[in-house]
């Protein structure tokens, strides 16, 4: 099925630094929360979508996700800003 996300391409290469692998340490909490939500099954999220591609393209629900459950720890993607995270 189709469904009318924005592009999210998580391996991506960033303006800075070019790969996220230089970037965050392999013990990141942003990494293990990556790694819980590509483990999730996110079908209940997606059923909430058209797949007929009206309307406004929305923000994958993994990177959505991804997002919300660093913001509630308090972590940016910056090392320094997690709490109890060097």
């Amino acid at each position: 099925m189709a469904y009318n996300f924005r592009g999210y391409n998580p391996n991506q290469l960033l303006l800075l630094p070019p790969n996220l692998d230089d970037w965050l340490p392999q013990e990141h909490l942003a990494r293990f929360i990556a790694d819980v939500v590509d483990a999730l099954d996110l079908k209940p999220f997606l059923r909430r979508f058209r797949d007929n591609v009206q309307g406004g393209a929305a923000f994958h629900p993994a990177m959505m996700l991804k997002r919300a459950l660093r913001v509630l720890r308090g972590c940016s993607l910056q090392p320094q800003d997690c709490p109890g995270r060097h």
